[in-house]
């Protein structure tokens, strides 16, 4: 096996994942206390990706609870 697949089997994962929520809890954090001043434009393409992100998160995680889309 390679180190790679013998990482997956090992059932590490979920420390990738963990790693990449604390990335974006951080990177989140510091872009909310920047406290820049957003135009309309980019207001609209903001709530949009905060649209997205959700769906797609729920769909992500709605598996795990058995709740199908």
């Amino acid at each position: 096996d390679s180190g790679g697949a013998s990482f997956i089997i090992s059932q590490n994962m979920k420390f990738v994942g963990i790693g990449m929520i604390g990335v974006a809890i951080i990177v989140d954090t510091l872009s909310a206390l920047r406290r820049k001043r957003y135009d309309e434009y980019q207001i609209v393409l903001l709530e949009k990706v905060f649209l997205f992100n959700g769906f797609f998160t729920a769909g992500l995680f709605s598996p795990l609870f058995g709740v199908g889309f």
